[in-house]
């Protein structure tokens, strides 16, 4: 039988990705013929890891003007739209476009520009206080044009020590600092008239004093693993899987986590589960927490701006990595965005 290759796909879903309020993208590659690769940052990056059968995949990238037009093409004949979009702080205007362009086409939205926008970092903490088995480090807004003006406001909110302080809207280990004390403000001096949170310190090391960090994947409300790394210092990141690459066994510990998941882990936090989904309102996001061994859970932020489905090569990965965790998110996206088309 002859496949017509140009006839038109009955389902169309549209990805829909900004540009940041302040108008600038990182270049992340050049090929030898001078393509240029560009990172969106503040968008989650779907559109060019999921291969769905069948699906015709639409992309539409927002600018940060009030005067772009957008193309009837692209719009024509949707089924389902997915924002991208997940970082209200740095995105304000291209979630607003997502938000009146869902609103206009009246289909179904994954990850509404709506609940984004009302997912700051300080929100989403308040929202969570109170909650057994769940430990949300409170976090404040802050702005500060001097360390005395700095000392008066860290007083003033009464988070106590130590005290973590960063610059809104990132979300790496980027102007990251930990202060112990007031004789630390002026590690932070370079953060003046910068727009910052201050977050309550939550001691996460373990008794040989290795700090762990768990990635975790809520797709449609239910959660799934992504990886555990673990580090010899408080701000774990992804650089930290050097550390483990010099400390084998910590490979191992990520394993038998990642194996126990399913069946050990998931049911014992799935009430923390759902009640971070029912405030953060997303179909998809992640979540970057501890679990202590009693499965008490430290929350260290819950957001859709986490790129889960990338992959950093610069340190290996063995075969079960591969064919685990990362192959369930996969299959449990395609399912969610498949229910999707046939709602």
């Amino acid at each position: 039988m002859e496949v017509n290759n140009h006839k038109p796909l009955k389902n169309k879903i549209l990805f829909l990705s900004g540009i940041s309020d302040n108008k600038l993208i990182k270049v992340s590659s050049i090929d030898e013929h001078g393509n240029v690769n560009f990172i969106f940052d503040g968008c989650c990056n779907m559109f060019d890891y999921l291969n769905l059968q069948g699906v015709e995949k639409e992309h539409m990238l927002f600018d940060a003007t009030t005067t772009q037009q957008f193309s009837t093409k692209s719009i024509q004949n949707v089924r389902v739209i997915f924002n991208q979009i997940a970082n209200t702080e740095t995105h304000s205007l291209t979630l607003k476009k997502a938000q009146f362009l869902t609103n206009a086409l009246k289909v179904p939205c994954i990850n509404k520009a709506e609940a984004v926008m009302a997912n700051t970092r300080d929100a989403v903490a308040d929202s969570l206080q109170g909650i057994d088995g769940l430990h949300a480090p409170l976090v404040k807004k802050l702005s500060f044009s001097s360390v005395e003006d700095l000392s008066a406001k860290v007083n003033a909110a009464n988070l106590g020590w130590p005290l973590i302080i960063r610059t809104a809207g990132v979300h790496n280990q980027l102007n990251t600092f930990l202060l112990q004390g007031p004789e630390d403000y002026p590690k932070v001096q370079a953060l003046c008239n910068t727009k910052c949170y201050m977050i309550q310190y939550a001691d996460c090391s373990d008794e040989q004093g290795i700090f762990s960090k768990i990635r975790l994947v809520v797709i449609n409300g239910e959660a799934f693993i992504r990886h555990v790394i673990y580090a010899n210092h408080w701000l774990v990141g992804i650089s930290d899987r050097q550390f483990m690459d010099n400390n084998e066994k910590y490979w191992q510990c990520e394993r038998e986590l990642l194996d126990a998941f399913e069946s050990q882990i998931k049911p014992r936090i799935k009430d923390r589960i759902d009640r971070i989904t029912k405030v953060v309102d997303l179909e998809y996001y992640g979540i970057d927490c501890h679990l202590d061994k009693d499965y008490n859970m430290v929350l260290f932020e819950a957001n859709a701006s986490m790129n889960n489905l990338s992959v950093d090569l610069a340190s290996p990965r063995p075969d079960w990595w591969w064919s685990g965790s990362l192959k369930l998110i996969y299959q449990a996206l395609e399912h969610m965005i498949d229910q999707k088309l046939k709602s």
